[in-house]
């Protein structure tokens, strides 16, 4: 069973630092959105560097594309920038987020992996993304694997929850029931926080009661 909860990155202009000594832009902004045709959800959170202010501006439109769901057009802009910044992780991990939404996996994966090489393996979102991409695919060591290394390295409380709530999300696909309830039972609290997850939480929930434990 896919995971329908996901992260996807949108950097949306809300702290712009244009006084870094190296000239690059940076942008840091989260938001969940609630889709009004499905459950599943967009987890908006990004830290984001762009060394000139036309990629970052394509970076930008290209977002507003997917929020219309024109993903070609979305790409179109993607491509653009990645033309001017070829190793940027915003933009490969926005290009694998763009195949992920139109069900080339495989692609997305590859996008996000280069984006968390590009990084110097630095860049949690693609990470992150690619522990989901692993885990859609059903290669589920792969993408445990991933997970538990962004729970290792980052301090972001919000990536830690959504990591482990992912993990637990992996733990259930597996029906690793105890393990799954465990670490769900840690982030609970947290994610009542946010109302915009709640129907995502109450079908979860429903299949942690119900889930069987594997037999060893």
């Amino acid at each position: 069973m896919r995971i329908t909860f996901y992260i996807l990155l949108l950097v949306l202009i809300s702290c712009s630092d244009k006084n870094r000594s190296d000239g690059k832009m940076t942008e840091r902004h989260i938001e969940i959105i609630q889709r009004e045709d499905s459950i599943d959800l967009d987890i908006i959170h990004g830290y984001d560097i762009f060394k000139n202010q036309e990629v970052r501006d394509l970076n930008n439109l290209g977002i507003e594309y997917i929020r219309k769901n024109e993903y070609r057009a979305a790409e179109k802009e993607f491509i653009a920038a990645f033309r001017l910044e070829p190793n940027n992780p915003t933009i490969l991990n926005n290009l694998g987020n763009i195949y992920q939404k139109i069900g080339t996996e495989k692609m997305a994966l590859e996008y996000y992996t280069d984006s968390f090489k590009s990084s110097d393996s630095t860049y949690i979102n693609a990470a992150y993304n690619m522990g989901i991409s692993y885990c859609n695919l059903k290669e589920y060591e792969k993408s445990e694997e991933i997970l538990k290394y962004v729970l290792n390295h980052t301090s972001d409380k919000t990536w830690q929850m959504l990591a482990k709530y992912t993990l637990s999300r992996l733990y259930l696909n597996q029906n690793r029931c105890e393990e799954a309830r465990e670490i769900y039972k840690v982030i609970k609290t947290d994610l009542n926080q946010y109302s915009k997850l709640q129907l995502n939480q109450q079908k979860f929930e429903i299949r942690l009661e119900n889930c069987v434990q594997q037999r060893i």
